[in-house]
């Protein structure tokens, strides 16, 4: 879990209407919810853009 996700749990955060997605990270293995696209979607961990949606 990324920092600004653990950050994200612990403070009330207001995202209502918004789609959350869930991707992995193709290259570190870093598995993260987004509320990007997939074609804008980029992990947390090592910043790359090699990201795949979770069903």
């Amino acid at each position: 879990m990324s920092v600004l996700q653990k950050l994200k749990s612990v403070l009330p955060v207001e995202d209502e209407g918004v789609t959350r997605r869930t991707y992995e990270c193709q290259d570190c293995g870093n598995v993260f919810e987004s509320a990007k696209t997939p074609d804008r979607a980029e992990c947390m961990e090592c910043l790359s853009a090699d990201v795949a949606e979770q069903d």
